[in-house]
């Protein structure tokens, strides 16, 4: 999955398929996503006065 190469004393490493690169990406924006979620929900939250907040599950 991963292949590495040496340069000095570094060594870089790169995805080798690129199944497995794109499956990453789209994990990272699922994230992005998510993330941006959560905050805009602790922010309405900050908004709202505490006798109107809804408990959601």
């Amino acid at each position: 999955m991963v292949v590495g190469r040496k340069e000095g004393k570094f060594t870089y490493y790169r995805v080798r398929d690129e199944k497995i690169k794109s499956l990453l990406q789209m994990i990272d924006f699922i994230l992005v996503d998510a993330e941006q979620q959560v905050a805009c929900r602790e922010k309405n939250e900050q908004l709202l006065p505490e006798r109107s907040k809804v408990n959601v599950e």
